[in-house]
């Protein structure tokens, strides 16, 4: 994903500037995250992502990558924690399928 701090002149996703600045209450620097330029992912104010992140920079870019950074460590745990749970239902398979053997032969 990348970022660009918004210029609150260019428009977002075919909305004008105007349209949005009338429908958002901030002063603050807005970030715009996106995969292509021409579709925004998310529009996120600078102090927002300050506040949940905990981000102690002022500078909307120092922020954005800092957000960006934090989000990839998420998606690094998410995937481990996937992998974790893979094994584990592995293992939780492999004891069922013992244990319907055992059942089977404690029946014949």
């Amino acid at each position: 994903m990348k970022y660009k701090v918004w210029d609150k002149k260019s428009d977002i996703n075919g909305v004008s500037a105007n349209n949005v600045l009338a429908n958002i209450n901030t002063k603050d620097d807005i970030v715009l995250f996106y995969e292509n330029e021409n579709q925004i992912l998310r529009v996120e104010e600078k102090q927002l992502l300050k506040s949940i992140y905990n981000i102690e920079d002022e500078e909307a870019s120092i922020v954005a990558e800092k957000y960006l950074s934090a989000l990839e460590e998420e998606k690094k745990k998410l995937l481990k924690e996937q992998v974790t749970l893979e094994k584990l239902n592995k293992h939780i398979k492999k004891q069922d399928e013992i244990i319907d053997h055992l059942l089977t032969e404690s029946l014949k």
